[in-house]
């Protein structure tokens, strides 16, 4: 029973074994056609392979419309419609044409490299002028006209101080004329007021002085008539008295004259009939008393009060101050902000050029990378400076023909011809470097000198705003001052003498920041933009020996037969190149001398024009084109098709000398096809019964000997390659099977997971 279970799970674990073998069959198959079927969807021209171009070249296309209308909106700053028109016309190149264009594609491509060129640096050198003068120098022109403004208002505020100032220096009184023209009008007013009490007294006083004047002219009345009765008795006598002397004097002899004198002796008698004048001289007396009693003092009371509330005051002063000013600060402000614009407008004129200019140079951008293709599918010679993959296999099967080869290059070749991917740079490229870092050292100083104008202006306004921005409260001097107290018009009156001889120093004190400078804060956005753009132009100038030569590779992607043709002009012009004119010479007339039958037929104008450019071009105008044969570098005509062959394959141009074509056996180095598909037979012939001795065929069997060699050596290297990657598959596929064995699981699970192998 023991023996039938275990012969039933060894039965069980058979089958098991066998599914799982099954299995790993299936998926091992699986994956292989699944690899398979990968690799055929990648082969060049397949339809996912096309899909695939196409989509990429699309995506990348709108990824560079959209760049570019970012770039119009934010930093050229264009309008809206002119963005989205200039993005549509581009957008249908780039979407559109790019993925189905192949000469659309390199010359986009080769573009990118083009801003490694002088041109391509100057188109961001100009994008960082006009970003430098659409931002710092606008800024910073602004600030100029903050700056003018807050000079003009602080000098008109200084010179409206000044004149202030030098008032109250020059005049000491002006200072207090308005508290004395006030305390006028204070005497004034309460004169007013005193007069009205005083007119009423002085028409009292005058009607009491017309009465004692109505008293007086009765007392005069009085004392003439008394005058006139009491002085006739007196002015009698004295008349009897006067006759009696005169008749004395008249009647005695002249010698008694005297004795009439006694007459006059008695004149005094007439005095007592004076005694009644007294009574007349009394009213005088009167009169005289109440007029020194009470009429001078009533007068002079009277013109005192006179004297107190008529009064005048006069104040004479005279100072002389000469402030000439020809125009106003008004006006010297508006001529100064007319000037500074005028200065900066040039500016201004400038960033539209350079806008005109910066478009223009994006331009031309594209028209030398679109140029660039022409030249290189046009003209061998045109930037063909580089030791490629193509020149290296041409050396190689030169060397394998037992021909003259070119690598490894002298010393002096090394200067001007270098590989792709060297790190060395050629003299050319070496000049190049220095005129574009000279070139960026200028413009980068102009345009830090525009930034830091733009900042330290910014810098000094903010520091002056900032620095006279603080208010400081000047205390007013300690004074000493009297305080009236008491109402009524004199205390008022002496309140506002006293208010005279109050402390001259006031505290107005003007506020100044009404003319502080408020500067435009520069855009540092823009700061920062215009340092990466110049931090691209450093890079643009530092590799710009490496960035030209991604022309090269690029070209060499999209036109491959057309780089084969190139390196064959290379090779070919490199090996006329090598050694002097004058060897050469010495050398041609030696070889013709004896006959040599392996001299080369490179003729002297040959020799100079590979040598010397501008006689190669002189050749070519005086129509002495030469072409040179790939193998040999024997120059001839370009109509000479006895002497040389073409290949006639499509998109090659290899040519070579009869002698070349024989050795390499109709098969062109450079396509690796036939290159004559007629019979050649006849030329053979021809070399046998003519030219081709026993030297030359030994040579010709060695030379075949050893490409078949290389070749064997090339099929037993890929056979072993293939031998090494079935092993490695074979170990994979075991280690797989071993680890499905080690995770073994029962009936169940394993058969659920045959289905999903199925």
């Amino acid at each position: 029973m023991m023996f039938v279970q275990k012969t039933l799970k060894a039965i069980q674990l058979n089958i098991s074994l066998r599914r799982l073998a099954k299995a790993k069959r299936r998926a091992v198959k699986l994956h292989e056609e699944c690899c398979i079927r990968k690799k055929e969807n990648l082969k060049p021209g397949s339809y996912y392979e096309q899909f695939c171009s196409l989509s990429l070249w699309f995506l990348f296309g709108s990824i560079v419309n959209l760049f570019l209308y970012l770039v119009l909106i934010y930093h050229v700053e264009t309008t809206l419609w002119t963005a989205v028109i200039i993005c549509f016309c581009a957008g249908f190149v780039l979407c559109l044409v790019l993925p189905y264009s192949v000469a659309v594609r390199c010359t986009i491509l080769l573009a990118a490299p083009g801003f490694f060129t002088s041109k391509g640096r100057s188109f961001l050198i100009l994008y960082a002028f006009m970003l430098t003068l659409n931002q710092p120098v606008a800024n910073f022109s602004n600030n100029i006209v903050v700056m003018t403004e807050a000079m003009t208002c602080g000098q008109e505020v200084a010179y409206n101080q000044t004149e202030r100032l030098i008032a109250i220096a020059l005049n000491p009184l002006s200072g207090i004329i308005g508290g004395i023209e006030e305390f006028v009008n204070t005497i004034n007013r309460y004169s007013r007021m005193a007069q009205q009490a005083f007119l009423s007294m002085k028409k009292g006083i005058e009607e009491l002085v017309a009465s004692i004047n109505n008293i007086f002219s009765w007392l005069g009345n009085i004392v003439n008539v008394c005058n006139e009765r009491m002085l006739d008795p007196f002015r009698k006598c004295t008349r009897a008295f006067k006759l009696a002397r005169n008749n004395c004097v008249r009647t005695v002899l002249p010698e008694f004259v005297k004795l009439c004198n006694i007459v006059t002796f008695f004149k005094s008698i007439c005095h007592l009939a004076r005694i009644g004048e007294m009574l007349c001289s009394l009213t005088e007396v009167l009169k005289k008393l109440v007029l020194r009693t009470f009429a001078a003092p009533v007068s002079i009371a009277i013109q005192n009060l006179y004297d107190m509330f008529y009064f005048k005051i006069k104040i004479d002063y005279e100072y002389q101050v000469s402030m000439e000013q020809t125009k106003s600060y008004s006006q010297v402000k508006k001529d100064v902000l007319r000037e500074v614009k005028e200065k900066l407008s040039m500016y201004f004129t400038k960033l539209e050029f350079i806008k005109f200019v910066t478009d223009l140079m994006l331009i031309i951008v594209f028209v030398k990378a679109y140029r660039y293709r022409i030249k290189y599918l046009s003209k061998d010679k045109f930037d063909n400076i580089y030791i490629s993959k193509n020149l290296y296999d041409i050396d190689y099967i030169k060397g394998i023909q037992s021909k003259e080869t070119l690598l490894p290059l002298k010393r002096s070749e090394k200067q001007n011809y270098i590989s792709s991917t060297s790190l060395r740079l050629t003299c050319q490229e070496k000049r190049k470097f220095c005129k574009g870092f000279v070139f960026f050292l200028i413009t980068s100083s102009t345009i830090l000198f525009h930034l830091f104008c733009d900042y330290g202006l910014f810098w000094i306004l903010e520091l002056v705003r900032k620095s006279f921005s603080m208010k400081v409260d000047v205390e007013e001097l300690s004074h000493v001052q009297v305080h009236v107290s008491g109402k009524g018009p004199y205390a008022d009156m002496y309140k506002s003498l006293i208010s005279i001889f109050g402390p001259l120093a006031s505290n107005d004190v003007k506020n100044l920041t009404l003319c502080l400078p408020n500067p435009t804060e520069p855009n540092y956005e823009v700061y920062k933009t215009i340092s990466m753009i110049m931090g691209l132009c450093l890079i643009s100038v530092v590799f710009e020996g490496y960035g030209r030569r991604l022309r090269h590779i690029v070209c060499d992607e999209f036109y491959p037969v057309r780089a084969k043709e190139r390196a064959v002009w290379l090779y070919s012009n490199l090996l006329v190149q090598r050694g002097s004119l004058e060897k050469f010479l010495r050398r041609k007339m030696r070889l013709d001398y004896r006959s040599s039958m392996d001299a080369k037929n490179i003729s002297w104008k040959g020799k100079l024009a590979a040598r010397c450019p501008p006689v190669r071009r002189l050749l070519e105008i005086l129509g002495f084109e030469i072409k040179y044969c790939l193998g040999c570098s024997a120059d001839g005509k370009i109509s000479d098709r006895v002497n040389f062959k073409h290949c006639e394959n499509e998109s090659c141009k290899a040519v070579y000398c009869l002698d070349c074509y024989y050795d390499i056996h109709n098969t062109c180095t450079v396509c690796m096809k036939p290159i004559d598909y007629a019979d050649l037979s006849d030329v053979s012939d021809e070399r046998d019964s003519s030219e081709c001795d026993a030297e030359n065929a030994y040579q010709s069997e060695q030379n075949k000997k050893k490409l078949q060699a290389k070749v064997a050596m090339e099929q037993e290297n890929i056979a072993r390659n293939n031998r090494l990657q079935r092993r490695k598959s074979q170990a994979i596929l075991q280690k797989a099977y071993d680890l499905i064995m080690m995770e073994y699981r029962p009936l169940k699970e394993r058969t659920r997971c045959n289905y999903r192998y199925r």
